[in-house]
């Protein structure tokens, strides 16, 4: 009679904790983190530039696992008024997510905040990355630049 083996835990350290006996001591502290998924966020720093007040515009940031386990991408914030589209997501080794960073501004005021990315890495579960945005309002252009009417007396009209 074949008896069915339970599945493997996922997790490194719980795998070295099953088999660990049998691997005598191949679980050290330096094997867990070869098998632990590591974050890599692009760019370190977000610059909004060339702004014009009331047209929208948007910056790609790339979060990539160059770690040996499954990353978990449990979210990504950020506050004032820069907005944010992304689904939690599970980044295999080697995979990379594209989260683009909006913002329409409103005003000439300058904007600073910082975009907030959560995973599972155990050395950096948090990657913060600072945002800037200096808009600019509007050219207002006439044309044409110069514009002569007839002389008329104040009160008359002219056809």
């Amino acid at each position: 009679m074949r008896v069915p083996h339970p599945p493997l835990a996922a997790s490194p350290t719980a795998l070295c904790g099953l088999l660990g006996a049998a691997l005598l001591g191949a679980c050290s502290d330096s094997t867990l983190k070869a098998l632990e998924p590591t974050v890599v966020v692009e760019p370190e720093v977000i610059v909004f530039d060339g702004l014009v007040v009331g047209e929208p515009a948007s910056a790609r940031v790339r979060v990539g696992n160059t770690g040996r386990a499954d990353l978990h991408l449990d979210g990504v914030e950020i506050d004032g008024p820069f907005h944010v589209r992304t689904e939690p997501v599970t980044l295999p080794s080697g995979a990379t997510e594209l989260v683009w960073v909006e913002l329409t501004p409103t005003g000439s005021a300058d904007h600073t905040a910082e975009l907030v990315v959560r995973t599972d890495d155990p050395e950096r579960p948090e990657v913060r990355v600072p945002v800037t945005a200096a808009p600019r309002a509007p050219e207002i252009r006439a044309t044409p630049t110069e514009v002569s009417w007839p002389d008329a007396e104040t009160g008359a009209s002219s056809s």
